[in-house]
Formats: C-alpha cells, structure tokens, sequence
C-alpha cells in the first residue's frame, strides 16, 4: 500500500505542476547538481543512500563523525532486501536505521524534501556539512511519523553541502508488512517557485 500511495502522490505532483519530475542519480553517496533547478523543478532522489543499519544521529560521538559506510542503497527498497554484512543474513523486519544522502550544487533559494510514506517511523533531518558536534546547532525542520515526512530549508550560496538523514525505526514487524519495513519511498526535492 505504500508504494502504491508513493505513486499516485508522484503522479499527482507530475501532473499537478507545469515542471517535469526528473530523477537523478547519485555517486557515493553524494548528489551534485551540475545545472540549477529552476524554480517549481521537482527531483526524485532516488540514490543510492547511504545506510547505517542500528544507528541513529543521537550515537554520533564527538570529534568521532559518522561511522564508515558500509552499505548504499536505493530509495524504493525495503531493508528486509539487505544483509547483515556481520552475519550475512537479510536483515530483520524490526530495527532501526539511518539513509543518509549529501547534496551540492544547489543554486540559493528555499526547498521542500518530500517523502510521501516511510516502512515504519521516519523522522527527517536536512543539515549543512558545517554542523559537526552539537545536535542544538542542527538547522533543519523535521517531521515524525508512519506517513509522509517533509523539511524545508533555505540555501545560502551554490558551494553549500546539505545532508539529508532520514531515520527510520520499526519496533515490530506486524505493521506495516514485512515487504514494507524500512522503506523509503521516492524522496523528491523541490525549488521553491518564490526561488530566484
């Protein structure tokens, strides 16, 4: 059901803006936007993410930074479809895990990360890289819950790198279904039409 809602809110967005959705595809975890997104430009992230299976961005230590990047993996998956790399079996329904995606080359104006519906609780964050230690000089908005999640941020100059995180956390496997645990499903970025 999840990824049927993720479609048809992707359908409407196709539908309901005179822009075209694009997809782009990132590079070791990273997504760099070589030509700007005019204004109303909406972008599906598809990845691949970075992925920390049992990790959340409260165990970042400091002075430690994120630990080493093991797995990448691409939006539309659920985590049920990856391995444990320690035991080589798929990994459980319930758990938690953070995706994280750093962007840059985007040109200033405001932005809007969409997630239409996440397997499980999601919360969102959207940070520049120049945040290292202290979770209260974090600038993001974020969202919590099962369905869609959404942040907004300004960004200031084209040489600024933006990570996104998105944790997501399932302490059963009931709901939603197996097939669905950790699922990210098509995050897209939009430019703002107030843009310039």
């Amino acid at each position: 059901m999840h990824v049927v809602s993720s479609w048809i809110y992707v359908l409407f967005l196709v539908f309901s803006s005179s822009t075209k959705l694009q997809a782009q595809t990132a590079s070791g975890g990273w997504l760099s936007f070589a030509a700007p997104l005019k204004s109303g430009d909406q972008v599906i992230l598809r990845g691949p993410w970075d992925f920390f299976w049992m990790w959340r961005l409260k165990d970042l230590e400091p002075g430690k930074g994120w630990p080493k990047v093991e797995q990448r993996v691409e939006a539309g998956h659920s985590w049920t479809e990856f391995v444990d790399l320690q035991s080589g079996e798929p990994l459980l329904s319930s758990g938690f895990a953070s995706y994280r995606l750093r962007l840059n080359g985007l040109e200033a104006g405001d932005y809007t990360l969409s997630v239409p519906s996440v397997g499980g609780r999601g919360r969102l964050f959207v940070y520049l890289d120049t945040w290292k230690e202290e979770l209260s000089r974090l600038r993001y908005e974020r969202s919590y819950s099962q369905a869609a999640l959404q942040a907004i941020f300004k960004v200031a100059a084209r040489e600024e790198v933006w990570n996104i995180v998105l944790e997501i956390t399932l302490a059963t496997a009931r709901v939603p279904p197996v097939t669905q645990a950790g699922l990210i499903s098509l995050p897209i970025l939009r430019r703002e039409a107030n843009s310039h």
